[in-house]
């Protein structure tokens, strides 16, 4: 990467963790590009040369914690869905649940749902494939939004056995039809 991105890349994340800092603050919607830019040291410009929304931010942060996760993991694929990729999915959302719950409590639970969205998306995949993909992504998602609004209660480990329950009945289902 050379070390114009780097910087780049820096100084995005950065007013994404200004951002974040400030839901824990005060209300989502009462927060203000002007803020968010202030608390980075950046100017206006360039979180406008780089976001049309705040929630293009949370997007933008939560692409970058996954694919520093998928990295420091070793996942084998970072994109489109991969049953082994499961464990580190709710490990990675578990060790996010701060900010996640912030997102929620301001109503930005379709915002996560589009970075999850973007991040499985796999656009040369076959036809067939995407569909599947969209079965379990979407589902991996309802299971993540129902881990979110109970708290995060149960840990990765759990959630990993309720997944595994719930994809081997919906195996057993199809294979008795």
């Amino acid at each position: 990467m050379s070390r114009r991105n780097e910087s780049t890349e820096f100084l995005l994340e950065c007013m994404a963790d200004s951002l974040i800092a400030l839901m824990k603050e005060k209300e989502y919607s009462k927060i203000t590009i002007s803020e968010i830019t202030k608390k980075a040291g950046v100017g206006r410009a360039t979180y406008f040369r780089h976001f049309k929304s705040k929630e293009e931010l949370i997007i933008y942060k939560l692409k970058m914690c996954w694919e520093r996760w998928a990295e420091e993991s070793g996942l084998r694929m970072t994109t489109g869905f991969a049953l082994e990729n499961a464990e580190a999915f709710f490990e990675f959302n578990y060790a996010n649940r701060e900010w996640f719950l912030l997102a929620y409590e301001a109503g930005l639970s379709q915002t996560l749902l589009s970075a999850f969205d973007a991040i499985f998306t796999e656009h040369r995949e076959a036809k067939e494939q995407q569909y599947a993909n969209a079965f379990f992504k979407y589902g991996l998602f309802g299971i993540l939004n129902a881990w979110i609004l109970n708290g995060f209660e149960e840990s990765p480990e759990e959630m990993i056995k309720i997944g595994e329950k719930i994809i081997s009945s919906i195996v057993y289902d199809a294979m008795q039809n």
